[in-house]
């Protein structure tokens, strides 16, 4: 009982001199001096902890049980305060994206000299990437009278081009459109703004903000911040440009019906590189999602994978490619970026089709564990949900993000792909891959997808539970089943029982021919 009493005296004692040392200490930067405290902090937090614990089970005052809560609850938010001053005064990398100015056009006459601005380029930036002049005058280093005087040179007045010509009613119409026929139903302001922008429509954020209200007042009231039941708080993470780090990662939400989808997100802009929803778990599968990325824009300097068997192909590719470990395998938790983006996946895309696949089963038109009902499914919804996954991604890379400073990850990808702190980077695309993984005794031909993965055939590409379909079968369904990229108000699901019926028809009338 003496050495108990002890203890409590010195943990008093030490718990005393900790908070006057923080106090006099508070405003410190020193990066040794903070790493010192962190772990006296977190050294104290601990027996605090054990203590509030212990004071748990034991009879003792139900007031003194609280002070110690108290205590410990204040030492985790002290440990907190101290981890992010370490943040801080961590050292980064410079951020800053540069851009080189224009390039001087030299005349006859006298004066200053032409400066060269691609008029392609400035439209694009304004209509796609939704730059303003002043941004636009700051990437080629000349004032922004300058810009307004090239695009009258060629006769566009910028006032007329950036916006579209729509009405309210127009607007209106597609918000009705996007959530009848792709499902779209808890669209907001801001992700419908970027889904407008992804199709080309280029309107104002108070006409998309008024088309909501009044295409769906009851959804656009629920959305509100004082009907939301919890706020997510993610992981601090930072990234130092863009293609510095990819996040591949799966989500399984569809796994009961053999649907799979693989994403790569950029790590500093948050763009989405690629999406494939397939249907099967095989390393063939997240191999093509990461080489069509790599086709599309260049390589990475690390990915973030989890150890997962699936995901083995990717890293023998980026190390064999670095000639280092660059693919990074860790926990699934890990990987914020691309967990960001499976929520909002799941959210306007997977879980539309979920609902509708468990809706097919309680009427009884679909059965998971038939491998005939499998098979059809897949052949109705697979190119549905990829078509739908694309507008979705589209939407996402466009749309505005706070944590982006207000601008699209489109933008951000862009802008820090071209700046001058990668231009060097930008060769390496043109790069080819080695043939040979550097910790790997195998030969893998990296160069060219089909020559991997050629050999598979259907069987071994196929989810064991989903039926093989023949082609004669295949051929009768294409033939008779109208293919309207699912934009129909159901979804697919008419088109479902409807190829039920008609596989029907099929096996019954090979059938009769084996009988005859």
């Amino acid at each position: 009982m003496a050495s108990s009493e002890t203890n409590f005296h010195t943990f008093v004692r030490n718990l005393d001199a900790l908070i006057s040392d923080c106090d006099r200490r508070r405003e410190t930067t020193d990066l040794n001096e903070i790493h010192v405290f962190i772990e006296r902090i977190f050294a104290i937090t601990t027996k605090a902890s054990r203590l509030e614990s212990a004071c748990r089970l034991m009879p003792i005052d139900d007031e003194f049980r609280g002070a110690i809560s108290e205590v410990a609850r204040e030492l985790r938010v002290l440990l907190k305060k101290w981890n992010e001053k370490r943040k801080h005064a961590l050292p980064k990398p410079k951020r800053v994206e540069t851009f080189s100015p224009a390039e001087d056009v030299k005349g006859d006459g006298p004066g200053r000299p032409r400066k060269n601005i691609p008029i392609e380029d400035v439209l694009h930036d304004i209509l796609d990437l939704d730059y303003s002049i002043t941004d636009i005058g700051r990437k080629y280093h000349v004032d922004r009278s300058t810009i307004y005087r090239r695009l009258k040179e060629v006769g566009i007045n910028i006032q007329q081009e950036r916006y579209s010509e729509i009405s309210q009613q127009e607007i209106e119409d597609i918000v009705r459109e996007a959530q009848l026929c792709h499902g779209f139903k808890e669209m907001g302001q801001k992700v419908f703004y970027g889904y407008l922008r992804s199709i080309g429509i280029r309107v104002r954020r108070r006409d998309v903000r008024q088309a909501c209200q009044n295409a769906d007042p009851l959804g656009t009231a629920l959305r509100h911040p004082m009907f939301r039941t919890r706020i997510l708080s993610h992981t601090c993470y930072d990234a130092y440009y863009a293609q510095h780090v990819w996040h591949l990662d799966a989500v399984e939400k569809l796994q009961m019906f053999a649907f799979y989808s693989n994403s790569i997100v950029d790590g500093y802009s948050t763009k989405v590189m690629n999406v494939n929803i397939v249907g099967s778990k095989r390393q063939c599968h997240v191999f093509k999602t990461f080489y069509q990325a790599y086709n599309l824009y260049g390589i990475p300097d690390m990915v973030r994978i989890d150890k997962g068997y699936e995901n083995m192909d990717v890293k023998v590719f980026i190390d064999a490619y670095h000639q280092r470990e660059a693919g990074i395998q860790g926990q699934s938790i890990r990987n914020v970026r691309v967990e960001k983006w499976h929520q909002y996946e799941e959210r306007y895309c997977l879980y539309t089709y979920k609902n509708l696949f468990k809706d097919l089963e309680r009427e009884g038109y679909l059965d998971r564990s038939n491998e005939a009902h499998l098979m059809i499914l897949h052949y109705i919804f697979l190119p549905r949900i990829n078509n739908k996954m694309e507008l979705t991604v589209q939407s996402w890379n466009s749309r505005h993000s706070s944590s982006l400073n207000h601008h699209s990850p489109d933008r951000v990808w862009e802008d820090s792909a071209n700046s001058l702190a990668n231009a060097e980077r930008r060769a390496s695309k043109e790069i080819p891959p080695p043939k040979q993984a550097q910790k790997y005794n195998e030969q893998i031909d990296m160069t060219d997808f089909n020559s991997t993965y050629g050999h598979l055939t259907d069987q071994q590409l196929r989810d064991p539970r989903v039926a093989v379909m023949p082609e004669d079968l295949r051929d009768f369904l294409d033939e008779h089943i109208r293919e309207d990229n699912g934009r129909d108000n159901d979804l697919g699901k008419g088109d479902y029982m409807r190829a039920l019926e008609l596989t029907a028809q099929w096996i019954q009338s090979r059938e009769g021919n084996n009988a005859v």
